[in-house]
């Protein structure tokens, strides 16, 4: 969208990306703020850093492999057979989700 300051731009796309104007469900709209604060974050970073799934199943991962790893400090209340399933379920996630290739798409 191109016109002068103060006309409305920005809130029609703040509008649509918050869906309060019709927008048809086969698209994906996303709203990329004009100013943010900046980080220490290299592009890539932010960008792999904003799938939450990814992150959260990341997260998961390395908590689970460490209880795996080292069951003498996991707490009594983890079952090696259920952080195991659950870390096969975070496998297959993973692949579905693409998480190995996250970084080069």
């Amino acid at each position: 969208l191109v016109g002068p300051n103060g006309r409305g731009k920005s809130t029609l796309l703040r509008l649509l990306a918050m869906r309060q104007l019709p927008v048809p469900d086969t698209l994906d709209v996303l709203l990329v703020e004009q100013e943010v604060v900046g980080t220490d974050l290299t592009a890539l970073e932010a960008v792999v850093a904003a799938d939450v799934e990814l992150m959260e199943l990341r997260a998961e991962e390395v908590e689970l492999l460490g209880r795996l790893e080292n069951p003498e400090t996991a707490s009594k209340e983890h079952d090696s057979d259920a952080d195991q399933d659950r870390l096969n379920e975070i496998y297959e996630r993973m692949r579905v989700v693409g998480a190995s290739t996250a970084e080069s798409r």
